[in-house]
């Protein structure tokens, strides 16, 4: 016999005096229209009720109070119309067979139906209408909701006035929901339904509304509280809440099957396979559309009754190649998917045959493969040794046909070559493979694709240098050096090739023209005798301060002055110069005038040199002297001078024998190529002797030198930048062996520290952007002990931490930047002579020492740094890995 399946709307029941019905199972609204008339709609509504009658649950309600409401379209107040009774009709049990199912549970479930007529006026088109019932409460055996017991129920519809304008019926529910499922067996129903106007259905689970409850502080009966019995429709209006699901329950998985319980959005079929055995709440709504606008809605909410049973039902396993089909009792199947046939056994029970179809695809796969100049590959017995695209026919495990398209790459054996150049005390390191000297060198390796490669290497080494250049912009607007054009003071830097090879340095230093110190000797005083022999009016004039040194000059003055005088006569530009005796002799080492002295001292400031970059003055050897107040007569005139200068005491420049001149003439000596005249550091003191001589030898006896115009031109010099160094602090004897790796452009250069902790690199380690690091790997044990054990045991333990992220390092000996038992473990293994290194850390650590410090954080610190282009030292701290007992420097 055939099982009659009921599909079970959860409604609340109705109870009697206040008594709780806990036995609801299920229930639904649907609607028809009368008659639509002056603005007046008159329906029937149709309320159907399910009850569980195993147990102690109260009888349907009699009375039962429906209400209806209103609101506007667009919002959320609902308006109290009024309450209609009604008692319970076409009262039956749902009948379904067991013949066909083995140990059934106890189900009795009984219908009733709450038939009656609302007449609803005023309808209209913007407002919508609402009849509702509410009722306590759910069986407290249901498995997926949130205390069953005391959640009650409300059963809905809602009415567009514009649907009952048009007198529209609503959907109704084709069948009843099964009542009793078996776990394990698929689940197969229609839950569809039907529209007397056709209008289009759609289909969906969702969550049942709940009202209600088990609250009996008011009145007797709980008649008037709304989460009491029985709801008094009038204060208790809608919006009602959805009831709660229990995890992993929702209302879209309303229960746990394989595959999944889905409903079809349109037809309503329900499908799946429930797995665990209960009672289930599960909603369906039913959308109505008529011209894609939605109309109105009914929902549906019933009970699944999962249970252990048997009934017939088997499993069909299907397999085909694409391009087949198969064929199961009749009906051909030609995709891959689950299906379902119901049946007839031979004793009339319902059989379900769950028909698994498996389509294996047509096999065409593509096999793309590498081999080397010379080699050869087999697949599936066919050798290739060429570069093509080739098709293999094959048969699959499943005995379907296949196609393979094999693309062979033939790839040829690579040979390349590598120069690389390398500096003093350097070495590089490629491929494993570290080379200190020139030369060429072959390497054999393999490429990634694992063919043959060599590589040709070509070292060169050579030396760097290093240079210091001046130049003055007194003779010239703009200085040209190497291709680029200087036109203002200051220290650039070019970085060049030499010949060697390596990396050149040339720091060029532009220095100025102006002149800082002059003597302009417009206030020579001559006119009476005791006046010439005094030089106190040659004062010297300071046309600006320099910003890098203090300088003081003395008067322009002749030792001797009672015997060397001097007098005035006309200078340049209509100025007053200064008239001086010459001597005759024409050696200047003999002379028997004293010549014309004046010193400068410059103590240099602010960490920068001070060049004494150039001497300017004007002289004349006159024909005819003319003094401002005296004589005027022929001059046996000097035909030389001599200059002379020192720097505190010693000569730095002489030059003799330079021509004098019968007009007036400028002289400018450059010292900018001149390192003596380079003040570094102190106080230093030049004196400047001039000194004319070799008169020409005219019979007269006044012989006579004039000057004018004396300019003094220092330069400021930047010091030259100091080279890149790299020192370590907590230095160790042993740490002698240290290599310096620098890292740019993906080569690696190295090269070892000096014996004193510290290492000038080479400018190709010393470019801008390089990363540097240090490397020691020797004497693990050195300063470890047992005590250091101890230190870090109590860290671990937090008796006593370390206070220093040098401390966390030094601890860290398996480096993973964390201090843990494996640690101690790594270092006690040391100490025993069980191991003789680490095997994840070197011996020692290597940190930039401007991040190391107590509060850092040990993971954050790098074992390395990037130069940035400064030149400044680059600072790294030393830290022995397992010792944490010596203190930090």
């Amino acid at each position: 016999m055939k099982i009659k399946f009921l599909l079970l709307t959860i409604f609340t029941l109705f109870i009697i005096s206040g008594t709780t019905a806990a036995h609801i199972v299920g229930g639904d609204v649907t609607y028809k229209c009368v008659s639509f008339q002056n603005n007046t709609a008159t329906i029937d509504i149709k309320f159907t009720m399910y009850r569980d009658l195993i147990g102690v649950g109260t009888d349907f309600d009699l009375g039962a109070r429906f209400g209806l409401y209103q609101k506007s379209l667009g919002t959320t107040v609902w308006q109290y119309i009024s309450t209609t009774r009604s008692d319970p009709e076409e009262r039956n049990l749902i009948d379904y067979s067991t013949e066909c199912v083995v140990n059934p549970p106890s189900l009795v479930v009984e219908k009733a139906e709450y038939n009656f007529t609302i007449t609803i006026e005023d309808v209209s088109p913007s407002k919508i209408y609402q009849i509702s019932y509410q009722r306590c409460c759910r069986n407290n055996t249901i498995s997926n909701i949130v205390n069953p017991e005391s959640t009650g129920a409300a059963f809905a519809i809602e009415i567009l006035g514009s649907s009952l304008t048009t007198c529209n019926n609503s959907p109704v529910f084709t069948n009843f929901p099964p009542i009793l499922i078996c776990a394990g067996k698929p689940l197969i129903f229609n839950h569809g339904a039907t529209d007397a106007e056709g209008d289009q259905l759609r289909y969906s689970f969702c969550a049942p509304l709940t009202s209600g409850g088990t609250d009996g502080s008011t009145t007797p009966g709980n008649i008037n509280s709304c989460t009491g019995i029985t709801p008094d429709p009038m204060i208790c209006p809608p919006p009602y809440d959805l009831i709660v699901y229990n995890v992993p329950y929702t209302a879209t998985i309303p229960l746990l099957s394989d595959p999944v319980i889905k409903i079809d959005s349109l037809t309503g079929l329900v499908t799946g396979t429930p797995l665990i055995l209960g009672q289930y709440v599960v909603g369906v709504c039913v959308s109505e559309y008529r011209n894609g606008v939605l109309i109105g809605q009914i929902r549906r909410d019933f009970q699944f009754n999962v249970s252990n049973c048997s009934s017939p039902s088997s499993t069909i396993l299907g397999e085909f190649c694409a391009g087949d089909s198969i064929s199961v009792n009749d009906k051909v199947y030609k995709e891959s998917g689950v299906y379902y046939q119901e049946l007839k056994t031979a004793t009339g029970c319902d059989s379900i045959i769950t028909v698994r179809i498996t389509k294996f695809s047509a096999g065409q796969s593509t096999q793309n493969v590498s081999i080397c100049q010379g080699e050869s590959i087999t697949i599936n017995d066919q050798i290739y040794n060429n570069a093509g695209t080739f098709t293999q026919k094959v048969k699959t495990s499943n005995n379907c046909d296949s196609t393979i398209n094999i693309i062979v790459n033939v790839l040829p054996i690579k040979q390349s070559t590598q120069s690389y150049q390398i500096c003093e005390n350097e070495n590089i390191t490629i491929n494993g493979t570290t080379y200190s000297e020139s030369g060429t060198f072959v390497q054999n390796l393999q490429t990634t694709v694992g063919c043959d490669s060599t590589l040709t290497i070509n070292i060169k080494n050579g030396l760097s240098t290093r240079q210091t250049v001046y130049f003055s912009l007194c003779n010239v607007l703009n200085i040209p050096i190497n291709g680029a054009i200087y036109t203002t003071p200051g220290q650039y830097v070019q970085k060049l090739a030499n010949i060697s090879g390596c990396d050149s340095t040339l720091v060029i230093n532009i220095l100025s023209c102006d002149a800082l110190v002059t003597y302009d000797l417009n206030a020579c005083n001559a006119l009476v005798p005791a006046a010439s022999m005094e030089y106190s009016e040659f004062t010297p004039l300071y046309a600006m301060i320099p910003s890098c040194a203090v300088v003081e000059a003395t008067n322009i003055y002749r030792d001797n002055p009672t015997m060397n005088k001097h007098s005035c006569t006309a200078g340049i530009n209509n100025s007053i110069a200064m008239c001086v005796s010459a001597t005759t002799s024409c050696d200047a080492s003999t002379a028997t005038a004293t010549p014309i002295t004046f010193s400068v001292k410059i103590t240099p400031k602010d960490n920068q040199d001070v060049f004494f970059s150039g001497l300017n003055f004007h002289h004349l050897a006159p024909v005819q002297f003319s003094w401002v107040s005296g004589a005027t007569g022929p001059n046996n005139y000097p035909t030389r001078y001599n200059i002379k200068i020192t720097k505190n005491g010693q000569t730095v420049y002489q030059k003799t024998n330079v021509s004098t001149g019968n007009t007036w003439l400028e002289e400018k000596y450059q010292f900018t190529d001149n390192e003596d005249f380079r003040v570094v550091d102190s106080a230093t003191i030049f004196e400047v002797e001039l000194l004319p001589y070799c008169a020409v030898g005219n019979t007269s006896l006044i012989s006579v030198w004039d000057i004018d115009d004396v300019k003094l031109t220092l330069s400021c010099v930047r010091k030259d930048p100091a080279p890149m160094m790299v020192t370590i602090a907590n230095y160790h004897e042993n740490l002698s062996q240290t290599v310096v790796k620098s890292q740019i452009n993906g080569i690696t250069l190295s090269m070892p520290i000096g014996q004193d902790g510290q290492l000038r690199l080479s400018p190709n380690m010393s470019q801008t952007g390089a990363k540097i690091s240090l490397h020691s790997n020797i004497d693990y044990l050195d300063g470890v002990s047992t005590l250091d054990l101890a230190i870090i045991q109590q860290h671990i333990l937090g008796i006593k931490t370390m206070d220093h992220s040098f401390y966390s390092i030094a601890a860290d000996a398996n480096n993973d930047s964390r201090v843990t038992a494996i640690d101690l473990v790594e270092i006690r293994k040391l100490i025993l002579g069980i191991t003789e290194r680490f095997v994840n850390r070197e011996s020692w650590v290597f940190v930039d020492k401007s991040q190391c410090n107590p509060v850092a954080d040990p993971r954050l610190i790098n074992e390395y740094i990037i130069i940035d282009g400064q030149e400044i030292p680059l600072q790294f701290l030393a830290i022995k890995i397992g010792n944490v007992s010596d203190k930090v420097d």
